[in-house]
């Protein structure tokens, strides 16, 4: 069994050595700012650069389709948000709230996602 593909980093380069010159100088790591230390570079763990560069803009297909998932959740979840604003003061009213009351509906959602947006980003 061949412990590489075509096109993947073998050897003392590490994960981004062989990359763009990106390895940098380090003492306490050999001098070439990566473990020499070739058993951790098994198949599994060393990235494939085969399709580096293919795609669009640089990224890879399933990266793509991440960005596309995440972007379609985001744009239906918004369109969700919105669709309550024509209707739901009219409900409201009927149903015997002030336009404070409902206002602070629409108010209180924003609130909670301007506090968690910085927790989310961070995790």
């Amino acid at each position: 069994v061949p412990l590489s593909q075509p096109g993947e980093i073998t050897g003392k380069q590490g994960y981004l050595g062989g990359l763009a010159g990106l390895g940098g100088k380090d003492n306490a790591t050999g001098g070439d700012g990566y473990e020499s230390d070739d058993s951790l570079l098994t198949p599994s763990r060393r990235p494939s650069t085969a399709n580096a560069g293919n795609g669009w803009m640089g990224f890879s297909r399933r990266q793509v389709l991440t960005l596309l998932v995440f972007s379609l959740a985001d744009f239906f979840s918004a369109i969700i948000i919105s669709l309550q604003a024509p209707f739901f003061p009219q409900e409201a009213e009927q149903k015997g709230a002030t336009a404070t009351e409902f206002g602070l509906v629409f108010g209180v959602f924003e609130l909670v996602v301007f506090i968690t947006s910085p927790i989310y980003g961070k995790y």
